[in-house]
């Protein structure tokens, strides 16, 4: 069995606070399955995915100020978290396309 840093937050001296929210695009849809997640250390690293209606939850330390959100034709988001923060709404923005369709179609000919 794995012992997670979560589960033991009193023998590493780590405190979480619970954050939720929702993940959507740019015109307020739920974006199932969308990553939401933090970087605690160069070598620790958590996300969870968002359900059908664009929901997250995750436990995040107290020490951590950033989390990062992303998904499949979507740019990824920084969002800056405050210590008072314990619910967020992330609106991700598509990805444009439209240089690549051109950038590829120059190198084509």
């Amino acid at each position: 069995d794995k012992l997670y840093a979560s589960e033991c937050p009193d023998i590493l001296n780590i405190h979480y606070k619970r954050l939720t929210g929702v993940v959507q695009n740019e015109k307020g849809k739920p974006i199932n399955g969308a990553i939401v997640g933090y970087r605690d250390r160069p070598y620790f690293s958590h996300s969870v995915s968002a359900d059908s209606l664009g929901r997250f939850e995750l436990m995040l330390p107290n020490r951590t100020d950033t989390t990062r959100a992303s998904w499949l034709g979507y740019q990824t988001q920084k969002i800056h978290v405050l210590p008072t923060d314990s619910v967020l709404t992330i609106r991700l923005k598509e990805i444009d396309w439209s240089g690549l369709r051109e950038s590829f179609k120059k190198n084509k000919k």
